[in-house]
This record gives C-alpha cells, sequence and structure tokens, in this order.
C-alpha cells in the first residue's frame, strides 16, 4: 500500500478549497457521521482535497492512496448509487 501526502493548495484554488469547506459544514450539520471527505480519484490513487471529522480524525487532507485501499474506489468502481456506512462513528 502507498501512502503519500501533498499540500493540497497547490493542485486546487483557494476558492475551491474553502467552498468545500462550506459543504463539509453543512454536511456535518445535516448527517450525523464522524468523517466526511472530498477527494479526486484518478483510476491509479485517491488523493484526499477536504475532510471534516468530528471526534476521531480517520482523514487527513492530502492523503493519497492506492485505489484499492481506498472506499471511492468503491463507490467509482463497484456501487451504482452514493456509499453509505451506516456506523461510521468511532467506538467509545
Amino acid at each position: 500500500m502507498r501512502t503519500d501526502y501533498i499540500d493540497i493548495l497547490s493542485i486546487i484554488s483557494n476558492n475551491l478549497y474553502k467552498s468545500a469547506e462550506q459543504v463539509m459544514q453543512i454536511a456535518s450539520e445535516m448527517i450525523n457521521a464522524n468523517t466526511f471527505c472530498i477527494a479526486i480519484n484518478d483510476r491509479l490513487t485517491t488523493t484526499v482535497l477536504k475532510t471534516f471529522n468530528r471526534e476521531v480524525t480517520m482523514l487527513e487532507e492530502g492523503l493519497i492512496v492506492d485505489n484499492e485501499q481506498s472506499y471511492c474506489h468503491l463507490v467509482i468502481e463497484k456501487s451504482v448509487g452514493p456509499l453509505v456506512i451506516q456506523d461510521n462513528k468511532p467506538i467509545r
């Protein structure tokens, strides 16, 4: 498994980054989940652009992982709709 990190603002504009932050804020108010992410998928890797972690950091911005190791790959390649993990809150 390959894992790298990049500076997000080196590949997207500051306006796009701020817009992603607004999307994450609204989603976190509507859906009681621990983690949300916006990512780029290029068939080989998934790059996390923006994350929201409520209690436990599960994903970090700038993370690059092989597609076989990412949930994004499951949605893009295997699913006909969005991936919904019913219980993605941390265990206490």
